[in-house]
């Protein structure tokens, strides 16, 4: 393989790479959330959970994405039996 070739391989793991952490990360937002409401009780756990999710947090509050993030974090409480529902989705605004 030449060094070009090699290069756009290269380049083509490690958009690969980034594309499957960001599909993890969206992935991981109910089941992390309904872990913690459960096993975590208060307090700086549940806050550094809080910050790291907070990009997500805000799309299910201010996009139309929120009521299929809410439909996927409620299956998950579900899950983990943990009695948390949620009701996301675009707020109205004045």
């Amino acid at each position: 393989m030449s060094e070009e070739e090699e290069d756009k391989s290269q380049a083509g793991r490690w958009i690969i790479g980034v594309v499957a952490a960001l599909v993890l990360y969206v992935l991981s937002y109910g089941p992390v959330y309904a872990f913690v409401k459960k096993h975590i009780k208060s307090g700086s756990g549940e806050e550094v959970v809080a910050s790291i999710y907070a990009p997500l947090s805000w799309f299910a509050v201010n996009t139309p994405l929120g009521v299929p993030m809410a439909s996927y974090c409620n299956w998950w409480c579900a899950v983990f039996d943990v009695p948390v529902y949620f009701n996301y989705g675009p707020r109205e605004r004045d």
